[in-house]
């Protein structure tokens, strides 16, 4: 399969990739913050979650589909989790990564 990426895109190394549950899409994170979703059928670019204050500031080093294929888990080294719904093409939730320290 070659993935297409859009023309004025510039992306850059693959950190991650996954294929949904139902076997129609492969996901992709990497060094330029974006996640995106091609085709398996056609390996067209389907969605780009790149842009926008919604997106990772970092890179994005793990991607992995919802159960029923709707949606797209998204970790990045800016500490954040961000949960995509593909159909609307939006984000639909968001969370940050704390730490603690331990005194043990």
């Amino acid at each position: 399969m070659i993935l297409r990426s859009e023309p004025d895109d510039e992306y850059k190394a693959v950190q991650s990739i996954a294929f949904s549950p139902d076997g129609t899409m492969l996901a992709a994170g990497g060094k330029d913050s974006a996640a995106r979703i091609w085709r398996v059928a056609d390996g067209k670019l389907f969605r780009n979650f790149g842009r926008g204050r919604a997106h990772h500031s970092k890179w994005v080093n793990g991607v992995v589909f919802g159960s029923d294929s709707k949606s797209l888990i998204s970790g990045s080294t800016d500490q954040t989790l961000r949960v995509w719904d593909i159909e609307r093409e939006r984000r639909s939730r968001f969370c940050t990564a704390t730490r603690r320290a331990s005194t043990q």
